[in-house]
């Protein structure tokens, strides 16, 4: 999973610690500056030479540099007639798509002076670029400008020159591919010490690329190896970068600086990659096994979208996650469920004699966008020390727009502290797609702040929320936005608290079940960070739930309260009966996991999660996965569905989490009626036994339960309602409760004070 640190933010020029968490604290000594806009701005650097060329480091779509004064002429070069005072820069596309670029030049007083460029690419990188330059077309004398001819480039890898004596040049790069790097020279005929402004003209369109503004460090999926390959070759490699750090299990390797490391030991291997002129650095993590694959065989299953029909999962292909795998194993019967967050997964065979039928399905909401050539394959077998790659090509039915919203929360709302939500902002379609969401705040909150916004968004605060237009979501890529709420000190204790988010703009949407989501949960005096909730609250009242789409959403949430780093998280979820196991669908999560199913058990594998402690950063030791499914047909008003997580950190003994019930309700009682089945508790405060009793004898008898101010229920029993009930407290230890009195059509909750 790619982390990126992006140094510049908002400090003026203090020394800050960048603390990454591995296996131990390792601690990065950085420097931030400040700028008065939100724009780059990179004084004059030694890039007169295209091995120097420096990246375009945007920031709010714009690169601001200072051009380059008393430097040589270099002679002609493709349309350009002289190349005085000459600039190098690249780019690397990120999002693919059509890229249109302004660059224009001003002299130190803001007057606009005469400025000449050529392009070249598309290339794998920018060494290889510097030894493959065409400089004429094919001579110099033969490539004309852009502005008199717009048709004639490309020609060779030039991709477009202009020598007019505009101050304003333009170029476009259509189609362009996402790792593709390009190469730009700039000069300054008049030789005016000034600056050089390039903007990306097209960001906010439908169908435009994107450049890197930070670093692409991409060590690739985790590798399982047979022990008897000697060693592998990790390849940091990204355009920009000024120098690398390895670390293996948390432990800095000193004498390892390059992009490539030799890997000859298991374990979980990082790099920190470092561009000094951007003030960046790129970060990426992998797990490396060396296997016996003497006694095993591995089977390396994933899905992608076979954009070109070729059935080959072509490098500039993605995975795809709108459907699920299963397999078998020897015809038992038992089939495996899996959905992958990363679209793949791998099935360890212990003997050469198994054979596996797998297979993928589409998720139903997406029958008539794709197809599945092959759906299944058959009788796979795997001898020891082999490995096979079984891929599942995806293609395209018809275009379909697909936008989801999720939120989840990073912790129960407790009076007096702040909680944050996560917005989760998922482009499911295949297309690029640009929208309106809205955040609705419980009446009873305060919004403090939301960050992590994409700089091209626009978010208005209002006073429900606010409202976000986002613009350019790429094809399977996700935004996140952090939402900090306040819990106000005058919150009571068991009421219920609703946040939502809706995407507005879903008129050409395929799927509506996910522009709507909202989370409902019960003020807290203090709060389990490992638990699970589901978002309508404990209780659903029946008839407002039919008319919807019958799912139920639950999160689960993890926290690292230990003292060191979790490699591996595991989570245990056994289903209900009363759930049917075959509608779950996996919605989102905190970090890349795999969620397998056999009937109505759920693993939940977060591998290599390298998750933090909480002393080593709160935040960062959290997790979440939300999924959704239906209850079983035949569910009515009283149905009661409990739902419980068993959490694994490493090879600890589990956390169990809370058990979360729904309960089916009927519509709430008038206040009229409310009132009328007051019921009356005494002693309080009490230190033996307490009585209730009513202000009229009804049919009906009710549960009573009483809670602790955690959430916890600590005694439960059926009284009736036709005469006085008494119970004992003696078990309880001193402190405040809460008696909550209710059946299908009614409840009250009053307060306990035990002594």
């Amino acid at each position: 999973m790619l982390n990126i640190y992006t140094i510049f933010e908002f400090i003026n020029l203090q020394y800050y610690e960048l603390q990454i968490n591995l296996y131990l604290s390792i601690y990065l000594s950085i420097y931030l500056l400040y700028f008065s806009s939100s724009t780059f701005y990179l004084k004059a650097q030694n890039n007169s030479v295209c091995e120097n060329a420096i990246p375009l480091c945007f920031q709010n779509n714009e690169f601001v540099y200072s051009n380059n004064v008393n430097n040589t002429n270099i002679g002609q070069i493709a349309c350009l007639g002289t190349t005085p005072n000459p600039s190098w820069n690249f780019l690397e596309v990120d999002n693919s798509g059509t890229i249109s670029m302004q660059i224009k030049q001003t002299n130190n007083s803001g007057g606009l002076i005469d400025l000449d460029f050529v392009l070249w690419g598309p290339y794998s990188s920018i060494e290889v670029a510097c030894d493959n330059l065409d400089i004429g077309c094919p001579t110099t004398q033969d490539c004309p400008n852009n502005t008199s001819n717009s048709t004639f480039y490309p020609y060779g890898n030039i991709m477009s020159c202009s020598y007019s004596p505009s101050s304003i040049e333009n170029f476009t790069i259509p189609n362009a591919l996402s790792g593709e790097i390009y190469v730009l020279l700039t000069t300054n005929y008049s030789g005016q010490q000034g600056e050089i402004i390039i903007t990306q003209s097209n960001s906010n369109s439908t169908n435009a690329g994107s450049i890197y503004t930070d670093l692409n460090i991409d060590l690739g999926p985790d590798q399982n190896l047979c022990d008897d390959i000697v060693s592998t070759t990790l390849n940091a490699y990204s355009a920009g970068v000024d120098s690398y750090e390895w670390f293996k299990d948390g432990f800095f390797l000193s004498s390892e600086n390059s992009a490539e490391l030799i890997v000859t030991e298991s374990g979980n291997y990082m790099v920190l990659a470092f561009n000094n002129t951007c003030n960046t650095v790129g970060q990426d993590n992998i797990n490396v096994a060396f296997i016996d694959c003497n006694n095993n065989g591995l089977i390396n299953v994933s899905s992608f979208l076979d954009q070109n029909n070729n059935s080959i999962f072509d490098t500039n292909e993605s995975v795809f996650n709108n459907g699920y795998f299963t397999y078998e194993l020897n015809s038992d019967g038992l089939v495996n469920y899996v959905t992958s967050s990363t679209g793949n997964f791998t099935i360890v065979s212990d003997d050469q004699n198994n054979y596996f039928d797998i297979s993928y399905f589409l998720y139903d909401d997406y029958q008539n966008c794709y197809n599945i050539p092959t759906v299944q394959f058959s009788n796979i077998s795997v001898m020891n020390g082999d490995e096979l790659t079984i891929d599942f090509p995806v293609t395209e039915q018809q275009t379909c727009e697909d936008v989801g919203v999720y939120l989840s929360s990073n912790q129960s709302p407790v009076p007096g502290f702040d909680i944050i939500n996560y917005l989760t902002i998922k482009n499911h379609g295949i297309l690029p797609v640009s929208g309106t969401i809205e955040f609705n705040l419980d009446e009873d909150l305060i919004l403090n702040s939301a960050s992590n916004v994409d700089q091209n968004y626009t978010l208005t605060p209002n006073s429900n929320g606010f409202i976000l237009d986002f613009v350019n979501l790429q094809p399977g890529n996700v935004s996140n936005i952090n939402i900090s709420i306040n819990c106000p000190t005058n919150l009571v204790l068991g009421d219920a608290i609703t946040n939502s988010v809706e995407y507005v703009t879903a008129s050409n949407d395929v799927v509506s079940d996910n522009n709507f989501y909202s989370i409902t949960e019960n003020i807290v005096g203090s709060y389990d960070p490992n638990n699970i909730m589901e978002t309508n609250g404990p209780e659903i009242v029946f008839d407002d739930f039919i008319t919807t789409d019958e799912f139920l959403y639950y999160t689960i949430r993890f926290q690292n309260l230990g003292t060191a780093e979790a490699i591996n998280v595991l989570i245990e979820n056994t289903l209900d009966p009363l759930l049917d196991e075959t509608t779950l669908q996996m919605l989102d999560s905190s970090h890349d996991v795999v969620l397998r199913k056999v009937n109505n058990q759920l693993t939940f594998d977060f591998k290599n999660i390298n998750l933090p402690a909480e002393i080593q950063s709160v935040e960062e030791s959290k997790g979440f996965i939300i999924y959704k499914i239906k209850p079983i047909s035949g569910y009515n008003i009283s149905t009661v569905i409990p739902n419980i997580a068993e959490i694994y950190f490493d090879f600890n003994e589990a956390v169990v989490t809370n058990t979360f019930t729904t309960t089916f309700i009927a519509s709430e009682l008038s206040i009229d009626e409310f009132e009328s089945h007051q019921f009356k508790m005494y002693p309080n405060p009490a230190n033996t036994d307490v009585t209730i009793s009513f202000s009229r004898a009804l049919k009906e008898s009710f549960d009573l339960t009483i809670i602790d101010i955690q959430g916890k229920k600590v005694l439960s029993t059926r009284v009736s309602t036709d005469d006085k009930n008494t119970f004992n407290i003696n078990n309880l230890e001193s402190g405040l409760y809460f008696v909550e009195i209710k059946n299908y059509s009614y409840k009250q909750i009053q307060k306990l004070i035990v002594n």
